[in-house]
């Protein structure tokens, strides 16, 4: 499990790397491009071995998880290729979601109180930010996607909540941080891109899914 870690570990900061801000020539760019490519999934690849080989508090939970992380990867994939499938990579991540979901409920095994209070400080803000600036953003420029993304911003909130029960402090932080990383993506994507943000939706995801996996030992 050891070397799992690890390598998991650096792909994850080589992922992180192909995302940096900043423009170079074009075979720099291609490199980095190429980078991106293999890390991405296989850091999500190392994310599932992690949590299969993990000795789980619930085993319930911890399919649920590896199926979650599944349905990540095929996100991850369809949101990486070249024309980007947008709808098929936010279905993925919604049916991921319910399967995070439905391991915390399965869990049935409230979190500390504070790991919830810190997940809530990070939540919400994000739930305001995005009806605030998201919403109208997509309302205006992309208006046949607004519904599907209103029903994602359902879906991932209500995962968040359900981490309340999933029995140890990593798993609502994780499922905050994953709101923080989606709503970091969805608002460069619709609303305003910036040069940090690419790396930022890449760390913010890498550390959700971590804390995620490592709930299932606590």
């Amino acid at each position: 499990m050891p070397a799992i870690v690890i390598a998991t570990g650096l792909v994850m900061v080589a992922n992180w790397v192909s995302r940096r801000p900043g423009s170079g020539d074009d075979a720099e760019r291609s490199a980095d491009r190429w980078l991106e490519w293999i890390t991405k999934p296989a850091a999500t690849v190392g994310l599932i071995m992690l949590a299969a080989a993990l000795d789980p508090v619930d085993d319930g939970q911890q399919r649920l998880t590896v199926l979650g992380l599944a349905l990540c990867l095929a996100g991850d994939v369809f949101l990486m290729l070249p024309n980007e499938r947008f709808r098929l990579g936010l279905a993925s991540f919604l049916v991921g979601h319910l399967a995070f979901m439905a391991g915390f409920v399965s869990r049935g095994q409230t979190a500390p109180p504070w790991s919830i209070v810190v997940a809530t400080a990070v939540l919400v803000p994000c739930l305001v930010v995005g009806g605030r600036r998201l919403v109208p953003a997509v309302r205006r420029r992309h208006p046949e996607l607004l519904g599907p993304i209103l029903v994602y911003i359902g879906v991932i909130a209500a995962m968040a909540v359900a981490a309340w029960w999933g029995g140890s402090w990593p798993a609502p932080l994780g499922a905050a941080v994953f709101a923080l990383s989606d709503l970091t993506l969805a608002d460069n994507k619709f609303v305003q891109p910036r040069p940090w943000a690419p790396m930022a939706v890449m760390v913010t995801y890498h550390l959700a899914l971590s804390l995620i996996v490592v709930s299932l030992a606590f």
